[in-house]
């Protein structure tokens, strides 16, 4: 099994501290494995994830990443944006403004057909519609509804739009995901 973090004997201390947050940390994260780490209020877990993460250095002992990909998802943070849900999933601009196109053709009638086919078609060939189901099967499997789908991101729930930032985290490829309460 591919070896993504290695930590050994990890220390932190912030400067306005005395004491060590923690000293000692040591512990390797492998390719597929499922890891939660627990503590109290203040017991230095965001910190532990910036460290691995490599926001912060540590005061003492090492961290290796190895060549691996790393998403973090911070604590409190949730999608927002006057956009729709699905809008806020596509990641290729590109393909958003397309898409905007496409649903303000449709709503305002289509009033240039050739220009409508053609927009489809690009739209198409930049693996649109092929996101679109995906990101469609994604939000579904994350428990949203059809109707919740095309809704502003502004318009849910506080939780509902954290369950959006995990999705749309989720649905970016990396090796190692972080994800802070």
């Amino acid at each position: 099994m591919r070896i993504l973090v290695n930590l050994n004997s990890v220390a932190f201390i912030y400067p306005e501290m005395k004491d060590y947050l923690f000293k000692g940390v040591s512990f390797t994260v492998y390719e597929g494995e499922k890891i939660g780490l627990l503590g109290v209020n203040g017991s230095g877990k965001t910190t532990l994830l910036e460290l691995v993460k490599g926001d912060k250095e540590p005061e003492e002992g090492n961290i290796q990443r190895f060549n691996c990909s790393i998403m973090y998802l911070k604590q409190e943070e949730k999608a927002s944006g006057a956009i729709s849900v699905v809008e806020y999933m596509l990641e290729d601009e590109e393909i958003v403004g397309m898409f905007r196109k496409l649903k303000s053709m449709e709503r305002d009638g289509i009033k240039n057909p050739l220009h409508y086919a053609d927009l489809l078609k690009s739209f198409e060939e930049k693996g649109g519609f092929e996101k679109l189901k995906q990101i469609r099967n994604t939000l579904l499997n994350f428990g949203f509804s059809e109707n919740t789908l095309q809704r502003e991101v502004d318009s849910l729930s506080g939780g509902e739009r954290r369950i959006l930032k995990i999705a749309s985290l989720l649905s970016q490829h990396a090796d190692l995901y972080l994800l802070d309460e």
